[in-house]
C-alpha cells in the first residue's frame, strides 16, 4: 500500500503538472487520494468481510490522529503559528464543515451510514472542485 500510494501520488502529481493543472488542484485531489489510498483499502476489505464497524473506526480514527497529532506536529515543527490563506478560510474550511456535518449527523442520529450520504458527498466534492477552478 505504501509503495503503490507514494507511487500513484509522485506520477499523477508529474502528470498533473506536464497538463499544467494548479498546484492547489493537485494537492486537494491527488495527495488527497494518496494519503488516503491505505484507509481506502481498508474500508473496502472490512465493508467485503461485512465488518462495517471496523470501516467506520478505521476511517475515523485516521482523521482524528490527523486533526490531533500530524496539525499540532507540522505548528510544532515549524515553530511558529501555520497560515491559513485567506482561500483556505473562505472555502475549504466551510466545505469540511459542511461535509463533516453530512458525513456525521446522521449516522450519530440514526446508527446508520446510507447511500445518499454517499453520493451527496461525492457532489459536494465535485463542487468544491469546480468552485477551487473559478
Amino acid at each position: 500500500l505504501f509503495i503503490g500510494s507514494r507511487l500513484l501520488v509522485n506520477n499523477a502529481c508529474f502528470l498533473a503538472s506536464a497538463l499544467g493543472i494548479s498546484e492547489r488542484i493537485i494537492a486537494v485531489t491527488i495527495v488527497a487520494i494518496g494519503t488516503a489510498l491505505p484507509e481506502l483499502v481498508t474500508a473496502v476489505v472490512a465493508i467485503v468481510k461485512k465488518q462495517g464497524a471496523l470501516a467506520v473506526g478505521n476511517i475515523l480514527g485516521a482523521n482524528i490522529i490527523d486533526i490531533t497529532i500530524i496539525l499540532p506536529l507540522c505548528a510544532v515543527i515549524s515553530g511558529k503559528a501555520l497560515a491559513i490563506p485567506n482561500q483556505s478560510a473562505s472555502i475549504d474550511i466551510p466545505f469540511c464543515l459542511l461535509t463533516a456535518c453530512i458525513a456525521i449527523a446522521p449516522p450519530l442520529l440514526f446508527h446508520k451510514f446510507y447511500r445518499w450520504q454517499g453520493v451527496v458527498l461525492l457532489g459536494a466534492y465535485c463542487l468544491y472542485l469546480l468552485t477551487v477552478l473559478i
